[in-house]
């Protein structure tokens, strides 16, 4: 970062770097964060691959591709051209294309009934606490999953129900710690990072459990992840804080920046407006955009190893890997996604809401469109459906630095609870997709049942999107502006202007600053200046 790109704290004619060091207290929590939910999400996929080693498929012939030429040196195989080699194998457990359905949408039952209290919980209990029990909790569930599974089937559901009640609580819980640590000027940024997370667990998950799966049995792979996650438990109770008042390592500069570059109002407990929320349109185009991406992640992603096997003819392994090909395109798009974002919203360049937009226009609707051409795809190349799939899957993670961070843009006080809503009804899309797919497939699991399914997950992708478009906001909410916006310490950034007083004079004025919770006066900063000497005089007389 150049010294241009600094912003300074202004006292007495002096200025002193206030962003503390270059990787502090709020990194850390970031990149804790980003481990915390990469190994939940382990947790959560390891089922997909698992399963298919579990439980019987469709067929009685158990198909290898032992005999077949490696993938991509024919991209027109058929199922009716694969040599069928009879295995040896049989499946631990006898469970219909309908019962495997519900084993998959269990884990998304429990995570549906928790998003709304977790938000509550954590407003009052704060994140780090509920975080930590998700970790545990679902770590040692994941180690009793296969003692379920064989006393029956109802035990395993009800596992990964309980599972999902404790993930649940996750997203609402993070939102709210990111609402008091995370600076306006870097949310694209970090979150998008953090978020990431959730893609590189789902890929690490799947290449490691097909492997495990192939070489020494699914049992292990729950083992194993279930460990992990008691370990990072131990260091999430450690090193992370609820708030940065709280941490007992950071700086006092980077508290300061932090705690003036956040709402104030967010350390105060304001009452919920839910009237204000459930009726403004800007809630429900983040809630479709929600459901849509959702849909991808939780509906598509969860059949996908399902239709690698039956489908497409691959073995485990191969399965792993190339189930895992979406995920590691979306944790690189979520990492150029919130740098891209945060430097389109510079000032003079492009408003908060149209870079939203722009993002949940290459998430969504992109992807939409692939699907749908991934359903209508001529003939049967194995190579041609697996790209298409994984482009489209991948750019949905441009969505992170869409609508997955507007609910800090519009109401940054109520973010956790508008999140839950939004979360909680995407949500049902890890059960009903399954279910759907299910349905389609358990008498009839054939390329054209599929063809139906991603022909109904493209349509889901291209109406959450343009409904998005049309109802996103990037501004604060009247309704979200509460309390005493005033800083404990005035900030003054060469680049994006002053935070209290909008931009300066020699800046190009941006306008969701202009209108956004850090704005107290006209634009004028002489005239802010003269209403807060007072107060400033007292506040900076305490700064060392």
């Amino acid at each position: 970062m150049t010294a241009q790109d600094k912003e300074t704290l202004v006292k007495n004619g002096k200025t002193i770097d206030t962003q503390g060091p270059t990787f502090g207290a709020r990194h850390s929590l970031i990149l804790w964060a980003f481990f915390a939910l990469a190994n939940l999400f382990a947790l959560r996929v390891d089922m997909s691959i698992a399963l298919v080693a579990m439980a019987k498929q469709t067929s009685t012939t158990v198909t290898t591709n032992t005999s077949l030429p490696a993938f991509g040196a024919n991209e027109t195989i058929c199922e009716e051209d694969l040599v069928e080699k009879q295995l040896e194998v049989t499946p631990e457990f006898d469970w219909s294309n309908t019962m495997q359905g519900f084993v998959l949408s269990a884990f998304y039952y429990g995570y549906f009934a928790t998003q709304i209290p977790g938000s509550l919980m954590a407003r009052r209990l704060g994140g780090k606490n509920l975080i930590s029990m998700a970790l545990a909790g679902s770590a040692a569930l994941a180690l009793l999953t296969p003692l379920s599974a064989r006393l029956h089937v109802g035990v395993l559901i009800a596992v990964r129900v309980l599972q999902g009640c404790l993930q649940g609580i996750v997203f609402p819980a993070v939102t709210v710690m990111f609402s008091k640590w995370v600076p306006h000027k870097e949310r694209s940024r970090l979150v998008a990072f953090s978020f990431a997370g959730c893609q590189a667990g789902t890929v690490v998950g799947l290449i490691s459990a097909g492997y495990i799966c192939d070489s020494v049995g699914w049992p292990v792979v729950f083992y194993i992840e279930g460990g992990l996650g008691l370990i990072c438990c131990a260091a999430w109770m450690l090193l992370i804080f609820d708030t940065p008042s709280q941490h007992s390592r950071i700086t006092e500069l980077e508290r300061r920046y932090i705690e003036s570059s956040v709402d104030r109002s967010l350390h105060k407990e304001p009452t919920t407006p839910w009237r204000s929320i459930l009726t403004s349109p800007a809630l429900y185009g983040i809630m479709a955009a929600h459901v849509a991406n959702d849909w991808g992640c939780f509906a598509v992603m969860t059949c996908l190893p399902k239709f690698m096997k039956d489908i497409l003819k691959f073995d485990m392994t191969q399965n792993g890997v190339l189930s895992s090909l979406p995920y590691l395109v979306t944790w690189v798009c979520n990492l150029v996604a919130g740098s891209l974002a945060d430097c389109l919203r510079k000032p003079g360049r492009l408003r908060t809401v149209h870079v939203r937009k722009l993002m949940v226009t290459i998430g969504l609707i992109g992807p939409g469109s692939l699907l749908l051409g991934a359903a209508y795809l001529p003939g049967c190349g194995r190579v041609a459906v697996i790209v298409l799939l994984t482009i489209a899957m991948g750019f949905s993670g441009f969505t992170v630095a869409g609508h997955s961070c507007n609910h800090l843009d519009i109401a940054p006080p109520f973010a956790g609870i508008m999140f839950a809503m939004t979360n909680t009804v995407g949500t049902t899309t890890g059960f009903i997709g399954p279910a759907v797919a299910g349905a389609l497939t358990d008498h009839d699991d054939t390329r054209q049942s599929w063809q139906t399914f991603f022909l109904i997950s493209g349509a889901v992708y291209a109406v959450g999107g343009i409904v998005f478009v049309l109802f996103a906001r990037g501004d604060v909410q009247p309704w979200a502006k509460v309390g005493d916006l005033d800083s404990e310490v005035i900030i003054n950034p060469p680049l994006y202007g002053s935070i209290q007083a909008g931009p300066s004079p020699s800046d190009e004025e941006d306008e969701d600053e202009r209108r956004g919770r850090y704005y107290l006066g006209s634009g004028d900063e002489k005239d802010v200046e003269e209403n807060l000497r007072s107060k400033r005089d007292r506040r900076m007389s305490d700064f060392p």
